[in-house]
């Protein structure tokens, strides 16, 4: 009989595991939906689950339907194990009597999985197992944000606060994350940036806060640890610059990376929506005032051809 082939998901996951029973009942059709079989280690987020599939033998059976996981032949039988080294050092997650095609892993560790399909208990059963390593992925831990405004022409006030005569250059923040065990290729985080500008009137006293929509950013929106902003103009009065302080602030437990995220597909394949992760950091807020120069007047004095005695 052929080897199977696991099939996986599409966002797959990472590392160790505790075994589940036997589910109980065939996975719904969304599931399979986002599943795919490709040549790859899975990395996932510790504590949460994730489903592999094997695809049945098509001679055994013909009416299979990866859609919804139905028309398996009812003598089909597979044997899942976990394992550190090959197939008869590995341990059971599922035997043969539960004869399902899929297994439920909850990641806690590095393993390898290995599954056989056989035709009864009396069957010929595949001579080579269909091989699965998961990887267990850390928490992602926030180390701090930098930015680079001063390179930039920006001047440092202290304090994360920053100021630019006229209208400000762009710049960019830079988030230390560490998410031990992780894929390098999936080094994508989300985090939440609120962004609001304030204008100061001519008492020196700043205004109510506008959001800055088109500067912020949403924790679902995944991208590399460094964020662009392309620079910050003053607002104008008519035709009249004003002084303007932008603030932007990245919100306390509000990060996500790419693995998190994909993990939590896994876990929950068929939520809707999916309900993701916000894990631990710090608030940070930094605050960037840009402002016209003032333009110096010319000196008066009495001339010295005055001549109004």
């Amino acid at each position: 009989m052929k080897t199977t082939g696991l099939l996986k998901p599409t966002l797959l996951i990472a590392a160790a595991l505790c075994a589940s029973g036997a589910m109980a009942q065939t996975p719904p059709a969304q599931i399979l939906g986002k599943y795919e079989s490709k040549a790859e280690e899975i990395y996932q987020t510790k504590g949460k689950k994730l489903t592999l599939y094997a695809l049945p033998d098509p001679v055994y059976s013909p009416s299979y339907n990866s859609t919804d996981n139905s028309g398996i032949n009812p003598k089909s039988e597979w044997r899942w194990v976990r394992t550190t080294s090959d197939w008869d050092g590995g341990s059971d997650i599922k035997g043969w009597t539960a004869q399902e095609n899929y297994v439920e892993i909850t990641v806690t560790d590095d393993i390898t999985v290995m599954v056989k399909e056989r035709f009864g208990s009396s069957g010929c059963e595949s001579g080579t197992a269909e091989t699965k390593k998961i990887k267990a992925v850390d928490a992602p831990v926030l180390g701090g944000i930098t930015v680079n405004a001063t390179a930039n022409g920006y001047t440092d006030n202290s304090g994360n606060e920053y100021q630019f005569c006229g209208d400000g250059a762009g710049f960019q923040f830079t988030l230390s994350v560490n998410e031990v065990g992780a894929d390098p290729n999936m080094a994508q985080y989300g985090v939440q940036l609120n962004v609001t500008s304030q204008v100061m009137d001519n008492t020196g006293n700043w205004g109510a806060n506008t959001t800055e929509s088109s500067l912020e950013r949403n924790n679902s929106n995944l991208g590399p640890n460094t964020i662009n902003i392309g620079g910050l103009p003053m607002k104008i009065a008519g035709t009249t610059p004003q002084p303007t302080k932008y603030t932007f602030t990245f919100v306390k437990n509000m990060l996500r990376s790419r693995t998190t995220m994909v993990s939590d597909v896994r876990a929950n394949p068929t939520a809707t929506p999916i309900p993701y992760t916000d894990y631990l950091m710090p608030e940070h807020v930094f605050t960037f005032v840009v402002a016209p120069a003032p333009k110096t007047g010319p000196i008066y004095h009495i001339p010295n051809n005055f001549s109004n005695f």
